[in-house]
């Protein structure tokens, strides 16, 4: 986990999402570094046959 004092001074922008908000999904390309800074995060992995994983 990256100091938060180092994220603020190298231009971070602290976000705020509501419960159930997908920030990405697989494949999806990412232009930015993502850190939790307090609560939780669900993670699925979705397989082919349907059957779902955390």
């Amino acid at each position: 986990m990256i100091d938060q004092d180092t994220l603020h001074n190298t231009g971070a922008v602290l976000k705020k999402y509501q419960k159930g908000k997908l920030l990405f999904k697989e494949g999806d390309i990412t232009h930015y570094y993502h850190q939790v800074h307090s609560g939780q995060i669900k993670m699925n992995n979705f397989h082919i046959i349907g059957k779902k994983g955390f």
